[in-house]
């Protein structure tokens, strides 16, 4: 063996050609020769020149400029100490990540994680694709109190309509299930806000009092410059007691914020003796900036009774956001009286449909 400077070059017989072993350097080198095995202690590379064969590097090693695999199998390869683990190769422009023992090998998993683990999550990935093509399933990690399994970011709706597509406009989510021979097909894809009840909610007052009270016991917030489907089914048992002074009545409300206006189709039956009753319903279309239908209102003398009150339409939100829902207004004076009980089985659903505007147009009508 002879050293040359820094450098140990050993000939190896048995293989019939040098191979140059390197084993230590306290200095910086500019070239590495094409089959050449970089073995052992921590090393500082300065490169000069591209490999065009086989270069192993064992030893934990920094390399100060680019490395360039330039035969057309370019490959990197990842060895656990017994099997080639894993490897990286181009070919015809496409990057190539591969994980696994062999071909066969079906248990193969490509991990991203923290420095130092394999299984820690990192705090960000980004990928920057047009196109993203998965071989097999897709399974989303569970969500929690404050991971969310899958989120869309604001964007602009597509102008060339892609079947399959699914999109988020920052108010509404669109499915395009099938691009029709017009060139349309996307539609809404609906996210109610839901509240049914599943016990009686029970509202007196006695004495002086004009109060509203929200008939579910609950709001929802709606924002501002949107509009919103809203369908209710209420059932509303009252009584209003008479005790020689003063008034009582109830009336039943949609309960908005400033400047909402509606457009709802009301069918109502009022004040009837049972929840069963063939009582005839009464139907009125509702276009204002409020909407009531009175229960009760029996003067000087007392009322009980049963209400349905089976209301649709649209609600439409100005520039001020605020809490909605269908109310029972419950007024007495002196020492009258007023309660009412929202029957359990009531429920109001409300469905975001977009911005505020003079025509809401989804899916292509034409």
């Amino acid at each position: 063996m002879t050293e040359i400077g820094t450098n140990l070059i050993a000939t190896i017989p048995a293989l019939g050609d040098p191979a140059n072993i390197v084993t230590a350097f306290t200095d910086y080198h500019t070239d590495i020769e094409a089959g050449v095995a970089v073995l052992g202690r921590a090393n500082t590379f300065t490169l000069g020149n591209t490999f065009s064969s086989t270069v192993s590097v064992s030893g934990a090693s920094t390399f100060s400029a680019p490395v360039t695999l330039s035969t057309s199998t370019a490959t990197l390869l990842f060895n656990d100490g017994t099997n080639i683990e894993g490897r990286m190769l181009a070919s015809g422009g496409v990057l190539y990540i591969q994980a696994g023992t062999t071909n066969a090998d079906t248990s193969a998993q490509l991990n991203i994680a923290r420095h130092g683990t394999t299984s820690t999550n990192i705090s960000a990935l980004n990928l920057y694709a047009n196109d993203i093509t998965l071989g097999g399933s897709l399974n989303l990690v569970a969500g929690t109190s404050s991971v969310e399994p899958l989120k869309f970011s604001l964007g602009t709706n597509v102008t060339t309509l892609v079947a399959g597509a699914v999109e988020y406009d920052g108010s509404l989510f669109y499915a395009t299930p099938k691009v029709n021979t017009t060139g349309v097909g996307r539609g809404m894809v609906p996210s109610q806000y839901l509240l049914l009840t599943t016990s009686n909610n029970t509202q007196t007052v006695t004495g002086t009092s004009n109060t509203d009270f929200y008939a579910l016991n609950k709001s929802v917030y709606l924002a501002a410059s949107q509009a919103y489907f809203v369908e209710m089914s209420i059932r509303v048992a009252h009584t209003l007691t008479y005790t020689g002074l003063g008034s009582g009545s109830a009336t039943f409300l949609l309960k908005g914020p400033s400047g909402v206006s509606y457009k709802v189709d009301a069918q109502s039956q009022v004040d009837m003796a049972a929840l069963d009753s063939t009582t005839a319903p009464e139907f009125k279309h509702i276009s204002s900036s409020s909407a009531s239908r009175t229960i009760s209102s029996p003067g000087g003398a007392s009322d009980s009774g049963y209400s349905i009150f089976k209301w649709s339409g649209v609600v439409y939100v100005s520039s001020t956001a605020g809490n909605f829902g269908p109310a029972i207004n419950l007024t007495s004076s002196s020492t009258y009286s007023s309660s009412f009980t929202v029957q359990a089985g009531s429920y109001c659903k409300v469905t975001p449909i977009g911005p505020y505007a003079s025509e809401i147009n989804i899916g292509g009508w034409a």
